[in-house]
């Protein structure tokens, strides 16, 4: 369930509703904190702190953007590597 928040929460970002997606970003992070996924470095949890990040920048919160995408961005290195696409996002969305 957590990576069709995931995937809605991408939707609505392109669709321009950007508070939408920050909560679909939120209700998989619950989700994947709820389950045992929460216990380590994981791509799905990076995944979902990425989609809040891409939401909040979205919506012009900026500082809270770049909170979620540094939290994304350690899981992502972790379990991804640096190359990857996620990886790469989260680090520009951070800085």
């Amino acid at each position: 369930m957590p990576n069709l928040y995931i995937e809605r929460s991408a939707i609505n970002l392109a669709l321009s509703h950007a508070s939408d997606a920050e909560a679909d970003a939120n209700q998989a992070l619950a989700a994947l904190k709820a389950s045992d996924a929460s216990s380590g470095v994981s791509s799905r949890i990076g995944g979902a702190y990425l989609a809040e990040a891409r939401a909040l920048v979205a919506q012009g919160k900026s500082a809270q953007g770049r909170e979620a995408a540094s939290r994304a961005l350690s899981h992502l290195q972790a379990s991804l590597g640096t190359d990857h696409p996620d990886t790469q996002s989260a680090k520009l969305l951070a800085e």
